[in-house]
C-alpha cells in the first residue's frame, strides 16, 4: 500500500514540477505566430510571499466539474508544502545530525514527516478564482493555500527536541 501511495505522489509531484514553471512568474512571454501575448496569473503572486512565519503556494487544475478542481488543487497544494517542507527539514537536520547513527536519522524522519502531515491536513484556503472558457464547458480553477510555519516549528520541536526557528525553513516557490 505505501509503494501505491508512493507511486502516486510521484506521479502529482512529477506533474506539478512540469506544469509549475508558468506558476513561478507573475509574467512570462510565449510566441504564438510571431506575435508576443503575456500570460498572468489570476492572484500576484508578491502578495503570497513565503516567509518565516507562512508558506504559500498557488495551483491551479482545468476540467469540467469544479468539485473535483477544487479536491484536486487542495492535494496539489498539500503535496508541494509538504514536500517543500521536508526537503528543507532533511537539510537543516541532515546538517546538525552529522555524525549521529544511521538508525537515529531515519526514526527521526520518520517522526518528522509524521509531524508535517499532520500540519499540512491544516492547511487554509486564502483565495481563489474559478474561470470559465468561453467556448468550452472547462473551467480553470485557481486557488492561494497558506500554511502557519509557527505550528510546524511547535510540533517538530515540542515532539523531536529539536530547536529549528521558523526562519530556518526558507521554503521559496
Amino acid at each position: 500500500m505505501i509503494s501505491k501511495f508512493s507511486n502516486n505522489l510521484f506521479v502529482i509531484i512529477l506533474g506539478l514540477f512540469c506544469s509549475c514553471s508558468l506558476l513561478n512568474n507573475t509574467s512570462k512571454t510565449t510566441y504564438v505566430k510571431n506575435s508576443i501575448i503575456e500570460l498572468k496569473l489570476p492572484f500576484n503572486s508578491n502578495d503570497y510571499v513565503n516567509d518565516g512565519n507562512t508558506f504559500y503556494s498557488i495551483e491551479n487544475a482545468k476540467g469540467t466539474n469544479l468539485s473535483v478542481l477544487r479536491n484536486m488543487v487542495q492535494m496539489q497544494a498539500k503535496v508541494v508544502l509538504a514536500n517543500a517542507l521536508k526537503f528543507e527539514i532533511n537539510s537543516i537536520t541532515e546538517q546538525r545530525q552529522s555524525g549521529s547513527e544511521g538508525q537515529t536519522s531515519a526514526s527521526f524522519q520518520q517522526k518528522a514527516t509524521s509531524i508535517i502531515d499532520q500540519s499540512i491536513e491544516k492547511i487554509i484556503l486564502v483565495d481563489s478564482k474559478t474561470l470559465k472558457m468561453k467556448d468550452d464547458n472547462q473551467y480553470d480553477y485557481w486557488a492561494v493555500y497558506r500554511m502557519d510555519i509557527q505550528d510546524v516549528v511547535r510540533n517538530l520541536n515540542q515532539q523531536l527536541g529539536t530547536k529549528i526557528k521558523p526562519e530556518d525553513l526558507s521554503v521559496s516557490k
